[in-house]
């Protein structure tokens, strides 16, 4: 809705014009671009809008917009072709991260991106010493400390923060067996979690539970 009010195509066609804007309000409108075709289930037009925040904040040496840039696309990528290409271009982000210290572009993107941080660096053959592993080893606690705080301040919070671990991992389509590797637990340890999540929320499909989670803020 805010979306349709501002014209949000038109300004993102303003912002791409040299020196139009201010750093800060190129990056704002490239975002919200990128999301609202994600949300919208057009993951294509989502990697062009980040490819071209890209090279705009690389045009303007703006390291930060550079990362920030690249994390949208590591989503973007995700929806598009799944998994695995999203994590070649999250490791690029991930060294850049490491370079500037930052952590806040990869926390803003919520709990799919921290659940595929977690099969990234599950799956790096980067020796433990390397900064992109020691970045994510970094952020992930702090995304974890963050959220918990978070869900123990909602009042509608009836899930455990086990059964939170379960939905976050299930965020990214992983069947059981995945997510129990992931969790370190049994298939029926998680099968007895998914049982008491949705009697919990109400809902009877992995989709409808995610759905169900966020509209209550329990997960972003």
């Amino acid at each position: 809705t805010t979306a349709a009010g501002m014209d949000l195509p038109s300004s993102w066609s303003l912002a791409q014009a040299p020196f139009a804007l201010p750093g800060g309000f190129v990056e704002a409108l490239g975002r919200a671009s990128v999301q609202l075709s994600l949300a919208r289930g057009e993951p294509m037009a989502a990697l062009g809008t980040s490819q071209t925040l890209f090279a705009l904040a690389q045009s303007a040496g703006q390291r930060l917009g550079e990362l920030t840039a690249l994390v949208l696309q590591a989503r973007a990528v995700f929806s598009a072709q799944g998994p695995r290409p999203a994590m070649a271009v999250l490791e690029v982000a991930l060294v850049l991260g490491a370079e500037t210290g930052a952590i806040q572009p990869f926390l803003a993107m919520g709990a799919e991106l921290m659940a595929l941080l977690r099969q990234w660096l599950a799956s790096s053959r980067l020796p433990p010493d390397a900064p992109a592993r020691r970045h994510t080893e970094k952020l992930l606690p702090q995304w974890e400390e963050g959220f918990r705080f978070l869900t123990q301040r909602a009042t509608e919070s009836t899930l455990t923060p086990r059964e939170i671990d379960v939905l976050c991992a299930l965020a990214v389509e992983h069947g059981t067996k995945l997510v129990a590797r992931r969790l370190m637990l049994s298939p029926e340890t998680v099968k007895h979690h998914l049982k008491n999540i949705y009697a919990k929320l109400d809902v009877r499909t992995r989709d409808e539970a995610l759905a169900e989670a966020r509209r209550r803020a329990l997960m972003p």
